[in-house]
């Protein structure tokens, strides 16, 4: 890790404040300099992980798809995939709104697969959590592998609560979780 990462980051920081104009896209609050934001990706990049394209991932790191948001609302999300409906109802210029749309036109069919395999995914588990077996709304629900040593396909899928999510994010975690359940389904 060099300068120049650090200078790529502070230019997705700058482009994500930009667009953003120094407000929240989730809570529509001003960020304001003593508070903690991150940059937001609002086509997720899961897209680009599940559907791998180097196409997908080039316009979902574009610099615009990326927004300023709170730390603490970026926690409380959706995992809700963008729709037209969504993107125009972002209080943002309309300029970058046009910008954002070119993105998501660009990709559609790709985050249309990715929602599908998501959809299906949820549905199979009846609408639960994979792990901690709770109900989860499709919109709250995160698309994770099953076994990290394959690839992400619908079959390597499993849908998690935000909980558990952060949980399995740590591998040998998520490893002890899906042995418990494999041994529970026995």
């Amino acid at each position: 890790m060099g300068e120049y990462t650090v200078i790529v980051l502070s230019n997705k920081r700058k482009a994500a404040h930009q667009n953003s104009n120094g407000i929240c896209i989730l809570c529509n609050k001003p960020i304001l300099s003593h508070e903690k934001w991150s940059v937001e990706h609002f086509i997720p990049r899961a897209i680009y992980k599940w559907i791998p394209k180097p196409e997908i991932e080039w316009q979902v790191e574009s610099d615009a798809n990326l927004f300023a948001v709170h730390m603490d609302c970026n926690l409380n999300k959706n995992a809700e995939i963008p729709t037209v409906r969504t993107i125009n109802a972002l209080r943002v210029a309309p300029s970058v709104k046009e910008k954002l749309l070119l993105v998501y036109w660009a990709i559609y069919d790709d985050i249309e697969a990715y929602r599908s395999m998501k959809q299906s995914v949820w549905a199979k588990q009846n609408g639960a959590c994979a792990f901690c077996e709770k109900a989860i709304r499709l919109t709250k629900a995160t698309l994770r592998r099953i076994d990290n040593r394959f690839e992400r396909s619908r079959e390597n899928a499993m849908c998690l609560c935000f909980h558990c999510s952060l949980r399995a994010a740590r591998p040998a975690h998520k490893q002890k979780m899906v042995n418990r359940k494999r041994l529970l389904s026995k």
